[in-house]
């Protein structure tokens, strides 16, 4: 039955384009409303961000809060009406789709959680506030007092500074910031130094709005310094709601691009939800990849990546965002025609580059053939050439024996462990 449905699954993608009368398939229709236990939940935006957290309950796993590029910004938030906290244990309903998360409460309160696409902004919508003003803290479990924070408050918004040594940059200067924002009216904002420890982890301060209205916007965002702050939070607050819209649209039109629907709806449901699965794998803004996971998984390392590209043709139908990932493997190649390791592509993509993964350059050439063989792309092929020429010539002087077998070092496999130099899955 799998086999089969594999089948036909593939020969759908390749008959759907150009056929008329597709039925469209929406983000709507794959709406889970979340009933029982509370589950984690996952979203991406392709910019590196990350929000993991829970639909219903309180945070379960010291992995869940916001991430940018792998390091975790804030572990929670708390919202107040009327300075009472909404609690996750009075949650009523709560419904999933693939571009955002929508929570209410047994007062009416309607909490709509998105994360924007291709810009570090966690929006936290709440609707049928019943109360005359909110309040809103962010958490850390990693930070113990202010001594570890630097904090500005500029234009009614709160920006926090990590002091450990991860997120610093040579002048003891936070090289990456959280911002915090509230809407309507964040000019008349508040911000309380007033410090609270609790389960949710540290607090060091909370912000207040008083601007009569029964719906709010709080905005998270992360740059890397206060006055990219202030431009995104500007941009961000100017674009809303387009952002929320454009995030659903997109996924709508990657839905479109590998079209299949059956006669099951579970089945259409199923198919669709591991696209946006796959789909939340990739990044493409400063640094292009698939991740191996989330939060974490953003090392892009090669093996993973170009494991990975043959289901993205599939499942995601065009897939533009290939050319950037080549190119940034392509810029970590051995150049050095005198290095043991010419030729070679680096295992991954972020820290301080390495050449032991025996199979990083094949799988390269290998997915890059498969791309341009799918999609013709023959300028990218042009591109491409010299790259390809150096790990071709690169292997065969310094990476076969006599036999042109492979041959690499004891523990350069996927395996990690002593294995000889010859491995058979080379």
């Amino acid at each position: 039955m799998r086999f089969f449905l594999i089948l036909l699954f593939l020969s759908c993608l390749e008959m759907a384009e150009g056929q008329p009368g597709r039925t469209p398939i929406t983000t709507d229709d794959l709406a889970i409303k979340v009933t029982g236990a509370s589950q984690q939940v996952v979203y991406s935006n392709r910019a590196g961000g990350v929000y993991y957290s829970e639909t219903s309950g309180e945070n379960t796993s010291a992995l869940e809060g916001f991430y940018v590029n792998g390091i975790k910004m804030m572990d929670d938030y708390v919202i107040y009406v009327n300075k009472r906290p909404l609690l996750k244990s009075e949650i009523v309903s709560t419904v999933v789709y693939p571009h955002q998360m929508i929570r209410t409460y047994h007062d009416g309160t309607k909490e709509t959680i998105t994360l924007a696409d291709f810009s570090n902004v966690l929006l936290i919508e709440l609707d049928s506030v019943r109360g005359k003003e909110i309040r809103v803290r962010p958490y850390f479990k990693d930070v113990r007092d202010t001594s570890e924070l630097m904090m500005r408050v500029q234009f009614g918004e709160l920006y926090i500074g990590r002091r450990n040594t991860e997120v610093l940059s040579v002048d003891d200067f936070p090289k990456i910031w959280l911002g915090v924002v509230l809407a309507p009216g964040p000019n008349f904002s508040y911000v309380f130094y007033e410090q609270t420890s609790d389960d949710h982890g540290y607090s060091p301060a909370l912000m207040q709005s008083s601007v009569p209205s029964n719906s709010f916007l709080v905005e998270f965002f992360v740059s890397e310094n206060p006055k990219g702050l202030v431009d995104l939070s500007m941009n961000a607050l100017r674009n809303f709601p387009d952002s929320v819209y454009d995030r659903r649209v997109r996924m709508d039109q990657m839905m479109m691009r590998s079209y299949l629907r059956t006669d099951n709806a579970e089945i259409n449901r199923a198919l669709n939800w591991a696209k946006i699965s796959f789909d939340a794998l990739i990044v493409d803004g400063n640094r292009a990849g698939i991740r191996s996971g989330v939060p974490h998984g953003d090392r892009f390392e090669a093996r993973e990546v170009f494991s990975s590209m043959r289901g993205a043709y599939h499942f995601l139908g065009d897939f533009p965002e290939a050319r950037p990932i080549f190119r940034d493997f392509a810029e970590t190649q051995d150049t050095n025609s005198s290095s043991p390791t010419y030729g070679c592509i680096a295992d991954g993509i972020s820290g301080e580059l390495s050449f032991r993964m025996a199979d990083a350059t094949p799988l390269f050439v290998s997915a890059l053939g498969e791309y341009i063989q799918r999609f013709g792309d023959s300028s990218f092929a042009a591109e491409m050439f010299p790259t390809v020429e150096r790990a071709i010539i690169g292997t065969l002087r310094n990476r076969v024996d006599n036999r042109m077998f492979l041959m690499h070092g004891e523990r350069d496999t996927w395996m990690n462990i002593p294995r000889g130099n010859r491995a058979n899955d080379l």
